[in-house]
């Protein structure tokens, strides 16, 4: 199992806590690029890191506030949310809109993530789910994207496993940053980012 998950015990009811992506029991995420029209040689760039580095996403949801880091060996990004409030960020083509929420009031061991984004052929709608399994040590993440350009849909799911949180990994939850993405082709902001 990746990340070490071994070390440690106990049962988990919430989604804070540091990630490892499962690459063994997750879906490769060329389908949801390709939904989304991106170019072959970013799609063909995305698989290589993946299936060559780590994919490490840091959670924290702290009473009405949600922040996540991901981070693999092309990008970093730390967003924060207010859960239940639309937030407004520029992308490429436009506003992404997107929304946090609590699947329960008060349970923080499922999150949706809603999300409004123009692309430069139309626009998507991707609603991402985060679900504690396994007594909270693994999450299993569904990606539902629908292209509304093209009528394209796709559902990604990836499996992420819990790991001890590095000193890295709170510093990288302080403060947001935008996504440095180094691949070719258009991309937007958070599109390959899982």
């Amino acid at each position: 199992m990746a990340g070490g998950s071994g070390l440690l015990h106990g049962e988990f009811t919430s989604l804070t806590g540091s990630w490892v992506l499962d690459k063994s029991r997750s879906d490769v995420m060329e389908p949801y690029l390709q939904c989304l029209n991106v170019a072959e040689l970013a799609i063909e760039a995305q698989a290589k890191c993946e299936a060559d580095s780590e994919s490490r996403n840091v959670i924290n949801i702290d009473g009405t506030q949600f922040a996540i880091h991901k981070r693999t060996k092309i990008n970093a990004l730390t967003e924060h949310f207010e859960l239940g409030k639309e937030r407004e960020m520029p992308a490429r083509s436009g506003t992404r809109k997107t929304m946090v929420t609590l699947r329960k009031p008060g349970d923080y061991s499922a999150i949706d993530v809603t999300t409004a984004m123009p692309i430069s052929t139309g626009a998507l709608h991707l609603l991402e789910t985060r679900t504690l399994m396994d007594k909270g040590h693994t999450c299993l993440q569904e990606l539902h994207l629908t292209n509304l350009a093209t009528g394209a849909k796709c559902l990604t799911r990836r499996v992420w496993v819990r790991v001890p949180t590095t000193h890295e990994d709170r510093a990288a939850l302080e403060e947001e940053t935008p996504p440095l993405t180094c691949m070719p082709g258009p991309m937007t902001p958070g599109t390959v980012m899982t």
